[in-house]
């Protein structure tokens, strides 16, 4: 068990339907640059899905087209608490079904056994990429009110089986370029990396953005972003997440360190010091649990305050870290350095095997 032990299963007729953030940047930069959204938030996330299932259907750098499609089956099997189909090899099975539904409880002997039993380490990267991709559209799908899109069919091919120069183990226990971190969990499989950079990009803030405390989006305020980023890190039991984006919510957040309440991120209950935090943090816990019972009345509640617009956000926010959650966990990412006095705040312990390395 870790930070939360409530889970709701996750709503489907069909099993074959369907942030990222990272550690608090070091520097601000001085003026806060529009941010170029392009399409509307909702015609953003069905190109987004589009593109997604073009990846997802076509052959990747370890598996082909028809096995990513069957990673994507079972993992959407495995949130809705079902039976798995039985047609992927052992360690494949395993690692998608905890992926999906308890990334935080993946250890790098868990990793080490599964390539002991002939899932390449690399391999596994890719499983992480489909199935943390596919929980973050799930999610948002989810907050949306949108039905979700069937599974695409796959496309012939073979897969590449690239491997990057530089792509070793570091600080965590699957290969990365670079120490293990939000931003280098999928770098040993390229490909991987970039399609959750452009999850991020579409759901949570684009690159730039995200180095700018003020940027907000879709009336959103940078605060609401990361108090939205935090519970779902929680809710997620990523630490190296929660840790993370809390402490970009401090810094982002118009407080004296007194004044702040960072509580709430945890239990669940209060504003955190954010306007209409308490009112996020419901429809967060809605959306990420999959809460059939609470989330449209949690819904309402947020639009009142902050209107539709920035609801989806929200929304879309709480799927963006859904995936980044999964993805870092998978690969042991651990905490960053000095936390431990944000922890305490928290009332958090930083677990020993996450521990700065």
């Amino acid at each position: 068990m870790g930070l939360f032990s409530r889970r709701k299963r996750a709503p489907t007729d069909d099993p074959t339907l369907v942030g990222f953030g990272g550690d608090a940047p070091e520097e601000e930069l001085e003026e806060p640059e529009p941010l170029d959204l392009g399409p509307e938030p909702l015609e953003a996330f069905e190109m987004l899905v589009d593109r997604e299932w073009e990846r997802l259907a076509a052959p990747g750098t370890w598996w082909t087209g028809a096995e990513r499609i069957a990673i994507a089956a079972d993992a959407r099997r495995a949130m809705a608490g079902e039976a798995l189909s039985g047609i992927l090899p052992p360690p494949v099975e395993e690692a998608t079904r905890i992926i999906a539904t308890a990334a935080a409880s993946i250890r790098g002997t868990d990793v080490a056994r599964w390539e002991l039993d002939g899932l390449d380490a690399s391999a596994y990267i890719e499983i992480a990429g489909i199935v943390s991709r596919l929980a973050a559209l799930d999610v948002t799908a989810f907050g949306l009110g949108h039905k979700f899109r069937p599974l695409p069919e796959p496309e012939p091919g073979d897969p590449s089986r690239d491997r990057p120069d530089g792509a070793t183990i570091t600080t965590g226990w699957a290969p990365t370029i670079g120490p293990a971190a939000a931003s280098s969990a999928l770098s040993a499989v390229p490909a991987e990396a970039e399609a959750m950079a452009d999850v991020r990009d579409v759901l949570y803030l684009g690159a730039v953005q995200m180095l700018q405390t003020q940027s907000g989006r879709d009336g959103l305020t940078r605060p609401q972003i990361e108090l939205a980023a935090s519970r779902a890190s929680a809710l997620n039991d990523c630490f190296h997440c929660l840790l993370g984006q809390t402490s970009m919510l401090h810094e982002t957040i118009d407080a004296a360190p007194g004044a702040r309440t960072s509580r709430p991120i945890i239990t669940g209950c209060g504003d955190a010091g954010v306007e209409h935090g308490a009112e996020i943090i419901a429809f967060v816990d809605s959306v990420v649990l999959f809460d059939d019972d609470e989330v449209d009345a949690a819904r309402a509640a947020l639009e009142h305050r902050i209107g539709p617009v920035a609801t989806d956000r929200v929304a879309m926010v709480a799927g963006s870290f859904s995936m980044t959650s999964r993805a870092v966990d998978a690969i042991g990412a651990p905490v960053g350095r000095g936390h431990d006095e944000l922890a305490d705040e928290l009332g958090v312990a930083i677990p020993a095997h996450l521990a700065p390395r």
